[in-house]
């Protein structure tokens, strides 16, 4: 029997805790004015280790979706470079944050091999859907976030075509797509109420759709998913129940936009609505995830930065500081060096928590090592070090990143320090994953 969760209970609930932001309306004021307060809030709070979130469990999604922002206004320079460097060695351990960080590094020409190797390990027994977790039963939006982000990438995925046709094929009848499981087996267990047209995951599927068009059309699916997404549009501009959220707009808007042109009564509606609910300080929600979002509705436009460093001009007047004369970074790490960040790391290893792990420490270019040893810093709970051999053996116990530096020394009097990472995701709820299954039987 395959394994299975549906988005709702995995996916939903997350969304849902993004959804609960302060709705007090600021003063609407023009497109411009507003996405240069949001772009000088996000660059003043990027985190120490150069991320950003509000949540600890959104800090991939955050932080691919601030860089995606920054590069459809041009934003670049430290505070850009801090971030992508952070997602390029941030673990995710679900197929959003996956995706996210897919279709980020991959549209900035980077190297995707370790995203994209997970996506298609974690690919259901079909290899064309995601669920929310590897092994999981196709879903959505999990499949479409995935198919949206491989397209971003433009890497090469066999069987898009197929996969793009398990969306087309779980599409309602009103032309929206719920929350759940693409292959409608659900029938009969309880959740089948949770597959009803929802705002976020029709927005997602069909930009995944608009995306494709040009080598995979489905202007049938596509036509009817925009029409469902229209209707949908609350009479203040916003979408999403009761009185519009600030995500569903946001997703909403992008959806409207591939398809109808950022021109379109509908697109400037929730642009609007966007406007009247960005705090003071430039934010939405105080959440560098809902700002990004709200800022990838904007019409892309690249800033005018006369001293080329990276921080567009029209920014830089909120941010107080010159326009004409390149700031001098501060130390990139401000004093709190990151391994992996601003560190460059000797060996790295991706782990799972409650499977058994074995691998050597490098040696580094020291010949004849007859010892090694930890310096600083801790291994995963459930690991040990061989002194003697360099063999890290155990089975990690605990979800985390562990940063550590080992020393490497031989009887010639020869030592070296090597930075390391030890990084270990959760993989399956097995918990959850029973629970699912006893449902299903």
């Amino acid at each position: 029997m395959p394994n299975a969760v549906p988005s709702t209970m995995a996916v939903a609930g997350i969304v849902m805790l993004l959804l609960a932001v302060p709705t007090l309306a600021a003063p609407a004021e023009p497109l411009d004015a507003a996405r240069d307060r949001a772009l000088a809030w996000l660059i003043r709070g990027q985190q120490a280790d150069g991320s950003w979130r509000k949540l600890d469990s959104v800090a991939v999604q955050s932080t691919a979706l601030v860089l995606d922002a920054f590069a459809r206004f041009g934003v670049k320079g430290v505070a850009a470079d801090r971030g992508v460097s952070w997602l390029a060695n941030a673990p995710a351990d679900n197929h959003d944050a996956l995706s996210r960080s897919l279709g980020t590094l991959g549209e900035r020409g980077l190297n995707v091999s370790r995203p994209l190797a997970e996506l298609m390990q974690g690919a259901d027994s079909t290899a064309i859907g995601w669920g929310i977790y590897p092994q999981y039963r196709a879903s959505s939006p999990d499949t479409g976030l995935v198919l949206l982000a491989v397209q971003r990438s433009k890497v090469t995925l066999p069987k898009l075509a197929e996969g793009l046709a398990l969306l087309v094929g779980a599409q309602q009848a009103d032309g929206g797509w719920g929350y759940g499981p693409l292959d409608k087996v659900w029938a009969g267990s309880g959740l089948e109420a949770a597959t009803g047209s929802d705002v976020l995951p029709t927005a997602v599927n069909v930009m995944a759709l608009s995306t494709a068009k040009a080598k995979h059309p489905q202007p049938t699916s596509l036509a009817n998913g925009i029409n469902w997404l229209s209707a949908q549009q609350l009479a203040s501009g916003g979408f999403g129940a009761p009185n519009g959220t600030v995500l569903e707009t946001a997703l909403a808007a992008q959806a409207l936009a591939a398809e109808k042109g950022p021109a379109d009564g509908s697109v400037q509606k929730a642009q609007a609505f966007l406007l009247s609910k960005q705090q003071a300080d430039g934010s939405w929600g105080g959440d560098p995830l809902l700002t990004a979002s709200a800022l990838q509705s904007w019409p892309a436009k690249l800033l005018l930065d006369t001293d080329k460093d990276g921080v567009p001009d029209s920014v830089e007047a909120i941010l107080n500081t010159s326009s004409t004369v390149a700031e001098r970074p501060a130390s990139v790490d401000n004093g709190r060096a990151v391994l992996g960040v601003n560190v460059q790391l000797g060996y790295e290893r991706y782990l799972t928590r409650d499977k058994p792990f074995t691998d050597t420490l490098p040696t580094r270019g020291i010949e004849q090592v007859n010892r090694w040893s930890l310096l600083d810093g801790n291994l995963p709970l459930g690991l040990t070090l061989d002194a003697a051999n360099g063999q890290i053996s155990g089975t990690p116990t605990q979800v985390g990143r562990y940063p550590f530096r080992y020393q490497l020394s031989n009887a010639a009097g020869d030592v070296k320090t090597v930075p390391a990472v030890l990084t270990v995701t959760r993989g399956v709820d097995r918990k959850l994953l029973q629970l699912i299954l006893m449902l299903e039987d």
